[in-house]
């Protein structure tokens, strides 16, 4: 019986090499079983002071005694959260926060606790 290696190179070697990122493709990841909830905080330009609650599919993001609650958006990258005519984008510990005025913020998470 031929190893599934063998018969990727044995593939590419019969000219059909259009055929082996399917016959050599990796497995699937597996199904995220575990959604938490989890609390940052933001030092933003301006030094402003922003907390996000984040739970399954929404965050409530607070900034200057203003609350907003942001539902989870569609994003190539990173996150994105929008409600209330505030967006939160981020992707690592960096993020832009849209206030309730159109203002853009930059901000990056504290880290160290």
């Amino acid at each position: 019986m031929t190893r599934p290696v063998h018969l990727c190179r044995n593939l590419l070697l019969a000219g059909a090499g259009a055929l082996m990122p399917v016959a050599c493709a990796p497995t699937m990841p597996q199904k995220i079983n575990e959604v938490r909830n989890y609390n940052a905080i933001f030092l933003c330009d301006g030094n402003k002071v922003m907390t996000v609650a984040f739970t399954p599919f929404a965050a409530v993001l607070e900034s200057d005694g203003i609350s907003a609650n942001l539902t989870q958006q569609a994003a190539a990258d990173g996150f994105l959260y929008m409600g209330g005519r505030q967006s939160l984008r981020a992707h690592g510990h960096e993020a832009t926060w849209t206030d309730g005025n159109g203002a853009a913020h930059q901000c990056r998470e504290r880290t160290e606790r």
